[in-house]
């Protein structure tokens, strides 16, 4: 049995020299399998044997990476610039891939020798995939980088201005920069220094020099839109190019570059071009400038501004165009601010992405214009503020009851109360609009004139999502109770039947709760007609009979009746009255003619109710007078039957709006608010707050007590300083609140909470 003797540090190097050099030089020409293994195996047994000598075999592979890039710059450095980039590019792919199968063949010398002298802190050792990237980087990169820089940089301006170019010279050439961003301390690591300091830096700075040049000469000759066009499809190309051969690290700090001198750099020309979009309606441009403005700090500002101005011009200019119409009309006045609140939410939806600065914007410049245009400001009253309120819940009026210019489409109806309630956020005088629209639902509910209970409900349901439970409070019991009037009518119809009682004529009340209605007891007595004092009586006995202790007040004013005419011969009109002009009528039963006496002793009424219903009946002829002129008349006047009487309609309208003593009257109950009722239910408000505040703070200054109080009802309304301060006097006096005694100083007035 013989044993095989170790080789000599000469003799492996010989078997390995010429090998090693052909990996490296050509590796092309191929390295067979068994090859590799000899070589490696030569390897492995030299390190392993006793006697070897693995530091220089170490070296001497060291020195070889050395010589072969000695070699490769001597052939690099004569050739031009982008001949030089072609031949680094194609040499290190070959270098890299050379160097991966020397460091394999090398992989238990990197294990061993290597691994031991790492940990031992030799200086310049490294595994042999590490010396070959450190060689290429010494003795080829760093003496070419310059040059290659500029390779790099000629070939991206040339793809920059549309030639055809090799990108994947420039891609190899800068993951060569990455490489060779060595990590000494842990060589697992990259960094990217090299990158960034030997191209990173010159890339940046040719980049913002070219854009520069560029926009001088573009702007001029294309004008702001187009080279906002040129902005886009320069940002998308470097997006690109980042993508396509740069480093993706350059992507933050390239788009930043570009920002600044293509957006920032000419932000002021597009701040002056955005109003002139704005008046043309050009939404492209103003979506491409909104988006690129976007990309800088504070370059929207300025746009929001000029926005909300535009708007309010706007706003202004439309309303201004048919002042006098919209003054008349309250669906011209809202439909303008709907079709302006329609086109720039539009806008802000479609080119500024729902910016909530852009809402903002609008949302001021439609609190200013709403409150103070035009119409509005012709009527103005410094108690009830601003008409604006009245004329929206009119509107609202309008398009809820029966009526031609009721939205018949249920999803057209629902989008106009939907914008409806998003002018209503913008009113000053909130609690107007709920005054006036009280009245106005009161009216529709009572006269039967709402054209459709599920939209009620609805606009009452948003309009507290808009506001709060507490503002809708009254109009959600004012629903409730008119269906709680439908089960007691039916009720009622049951409870007749049960006792056998009749009635000949149709009989239906309404029982509404005193503090939700916005109604008043009648100004005149009314002596309930014979022919109905039947019915009245019945159902008091009802209503008695199952809730005690409850009084019922009769609003006659409110009440309405049909009343079937025979006057004409062959025909029988039904006659739509107040219950005032049925008792005018009924007596005619008796007599063709009856005096002003006579018809006052049978009603009870006062002169102005009584004249209101006459003339109703006058002006719809129903009945005639010997006085042309209500104000002559006196108790002998008399009234007739007009036997003559015809009508195409055989329902005739009789409580129609008349003028007495030169006041005009609506034939029905008024959606009309008072300055006293404004007055006066802002006054309970701030008292309810004051004394709320109050409550739960024990003791407040007086600035304290004024600022609170503001805040809880601006919501509703803005209130004076000097009704705040008469509001506290008044609940001082009622003993609620009281003056604190413990002042250090008269000048700091106090309130304390009275329990």
């Amino acid at each position: 049995m013989t044993t095989r003797q170790a080789k000599t540090l000469e003799e492996t190097w010989n078997e390995c020299q010429k090998p090693f050099q052909t990996i490296l030089v050509d590796l092309q020409s191929g390295l067979d399998r068994k090859k590799y293994m000899d070589l490696y195996t030569t390897v492995f047994q030299y390190v392993c044997s006793a006697n070897a000598e693995t530091e220089e075999l170490y070296l001497r592979v060291k020195e070889l990476l050395r010589t072969r890039a000695g070699e490769l710059v001597k052939m690099g450095t004569p050739l031009p610039d982008e001949q030089l980039l072609d031949f680094f590019v194609k040499r290190w792919n070959e270098w890299s891939l050379s160097c991966k199968v020397l460091d394999h063949i090398m992989a238990y010398l990197n294990r061993t020798w290597v691994k031991n002298q790492r940990q031992s802190n030799t200086p310049d050792v490294y595994e042999i995939i590490m010396i070959s990237d450190i060689t290429w980087r010494d003795r080829l990169f760093l003496p070419l980088k310059e040059r290659l820089t500029k390779a790099l940089l000629r070939l991206i301006q040339k793809d920059r201005d549309g030639e055809m170019i090799e990108a994947h010279l420039i891609r190899d050439c800068l993951q060569c920069y990455v490489r060779l961003g060595l990590n000494m301390e842990n060589p697992k690591e990259f960094t990217l220094d090299m990158y960034k300091e030997h191209f990173e830096a010159e890339f940046l700075h040719g980049t913002e020099i070219y854009y520069t040049i560029e926009a001088s000469a573009f702007i001029p000759a294309n004008g702001i839109c187009e080279f906002m066009k040129r902005i886009q499809e320069r940002l998308d190309q470097e997006e690109g190019r980042v993508s396509r051969y740069l480093h993706a690290s350059t992507r933050d700090v390239l788009i930043t570059r570009l920002d600044s001198v293509l957006i920032d750099k000419h932000k002021e020309i597009m701040w002056q071009k955005f109003a002139g979009l704005l008046t043309e309606d050009k939404t492209e441009d103003m979506a491409l400038m909104f988006s690129l403005l976007s990309r800088i700090s504070g370059g929207l500002d300025t746009l929001r501004s000029t926005f909300e101005k535009h708007v309010k011009q706007v706003g202004l200019d439309e309303i201004q165009k048919d002042v006098k119409e919209a003054s008349e009309k309250p669906q011209i006045f809202v439909q303008i601010l709907l079709r302006v609140f329609r086109k720039y939410t539009e806008l802000i939806k479609v080119a500024f992405k729902q910016d909530a600065g852009f809402v903002a914007a609008m949302d001021k410049a439609f609190r200013d214009f709403i409150n103070s245009n035009a119409v509005v400001d012709a009527e103005v009253d410094k108690t009830t503020g601003s008409k604006a309120p009245h004329i929206l819940s009119k509107y609202c009026d309008i398009i809820l009851k029966k009526g031609p210019l009721h939205i018949t489409d249920e999803q057209e109806l629902e989008n106009t109360l939907n914008d409806i309630v998003s002018l209503f956020k913008y009113l000053a005088d909130k609690d107007v609009f709920m005054l006036v629209y009280s009245k106005l639902l009161s009216k529709r509910l009572i006269s039967d004139l709402s054209a459709s209970e599920d939209a009620e409900g609805s606009m009452i349901t948003k309009l507290k999502a808009a506001q709060g439970f507490e503002y809708c409070m009254k109009l959600q019991r004012m629903i409730q109770d008119m269906s709680v009037s439908k089960d007691i009518n039916t009720e009622f119809s049951q409870y007749l039947e049960n006792k056998s009682l009749k009635l000949s004529f149709a009989f239906t009340i309404f029982v509404l709760a005193t503090g939700s209605w916005p109604l008043n007891a009648p100004p005149s007595n009314f002596n309930i007609p014979n022919e109905v004092t039947q019915a009245v009586n019945y159902f008091k006995g009802f209503y008695e009979s199952k809730y005690q202790g409850r009084k019922l007040t009769y609003l006659h004013n409110l009440a309405r009746a049909e009343v079937d005419s025979r006057q004409a011969k062959g025909k029988v009109y039904k006659l739509s009255v107040s219950t005032y002009q049925m008792g005018c009528l009924l007596p005619f039963n008796n007599s063709d003619t009856c005096t002003k006496r006579d018809i006052q002793d049978a009603t009870l009424l006062q002169d102005l109710p009584l004249k209101t219903a006459l003339l109703g009946l006058i002006k719809t002829k129903v009945i005639d007078c010997d006085a042309e002129d209500c104000k002559t008349w006196d108790e002998n006047t008399k009234f007739m039957v007009n036997l003559k009487f015809a009508s195409k309609k055989l329902k005739v309208a009789c409580n129609v709006p008349v003028v007495v003593d030169d006041q005009k009257s609506t034939g029905g109950a008024t959606s009309d608010v008072s300055k006293q009722e404004i007055e006066q239910d802002r006054v309970f408000k701030l008292r309810a707050a004051i004394v709320r505040i109050m409550k739960a703070r024990k003791v407040l200054s007086h600035n304290e007590v004024v600022a609170e109080t503001t805040a809880q009802v601006s919501r509703w309304f803005t209130p004076r300083i000097t009704t705040i301060k008469k509001v506290i006097e008044y609940l001082i006096d009622q003993d609620y609140i009281k003056r604190s005694t413990d002042d250090a100083s008269a000048a700091l007035k106090k309130y304390e909470y009275v329990a």
